[in-house]
């Protein structure tokens, strides 16, 4: 063999190594090439070759699924794609007031406290009350029932404190504010008109003689001077004319 054909089969060898490497850079970039695809072919493999041009991107997460795509026709392809971390942003409902004590989700620690219920039944007083649950383990209230307000609330509110035909929290009044005055004469009212309220009956017994006065203004008689009324009459009277005041107010 002389030296020409050592130099030939040199650059057979060369040539067979630089196909293989062709046709694995080829196929690197995505072009597929088999066994019986000839060495002119792989021209036609490079001409195929897409040369990307990358793009980076940020992506924030939501509640849905997103594709991401490079912004064509500047871009072909994507180089780095970073994805934020999910934080409570994702969900407006994910707060303290929405999440059970003692958890934390995407970092929000919860704040509602599991009720442990306690019923209660109160009595009305006459100064405030704050009720709140005392049993063992009890930390709510989830009923209150207030007892009807009854007289019991002021020992007071009896009939004889009450003005008459006046109710008060179910009890019926019997006193009459008017208690009529009785004077010995008439100039003995007069003297004493001042004090005498406006619409107060009075009695005036002179020389054995009842007679009854109203004040309007003016005192003004209700039975006439010249009669004369036994005590039983007079006391009939003087019920008759209270009644009726009382009826009045």
């Amino acid at each position: 063999m002389n030296e020409e054909e050592i130099n030939i089969d040199e650059q057979l060898t060369i040539l067979e190594t630089t196909k293989a490497q062709l046709k694995q850079s080829i196929i690197n970039k995505g072009q597929s090439i088999s066994e019986e695809d000839s060495f002119r072919s792989y021209v036609g493999k490079v001409d195929n070759i897409v040369v990307l041009s990358s793009q980076t991107k940020s992506v924030t997460p939501t509640t849905q699924q997103q594709i991401i795509e490079p912004d064509a026709p500047t871009y072909n392809g994507l180089s780095q794609v970073a994805v934020a971390g999910v934080t409570s942003a994702i969900d407006s409902n994910i707060q303290a007031s929405n999440i059970k004590n003692g958890v934390s989700i995407l970092g929000v620690n919860g704040s509602v406290v599991e009720l442990n219920g306690e019923t209660k039944t109160v009595t009305p007083t006459t100064s405030q009350q704050t009720i709140v649950p005392t049993g063992t383990g009890k930390n709510a209230l989830t009923e209150v029932t207030v007892n009807a307000v009854t007289s019991a609330i002021d020992q007071n509110i009896v009939a004889s404190n009450i003005k008459n035909g006046v109710t008060i929290l179910g009890v019926q009044g019997t006193y009459n504010p008017y208690q009529i005055r009785e004077y010995a004469s008439v100039t003995a009212m007069n003297d004493d008109i001042a004090n005498i309220q406006e619409g107060e009956v009075v009695k005036v017994v002179e020389n054995n003689v009842t007679t009854f006065y109203v004040k309007e203004t003016t005192m003004k008689k209700l039975v006439k001077e010249e009669d004369t009324l036994s005590p039983e009459e007079a006391q009939e009277v003087e019920t008759q004319v209270g009644d009726l005041l009382g009826e009045e107010e």
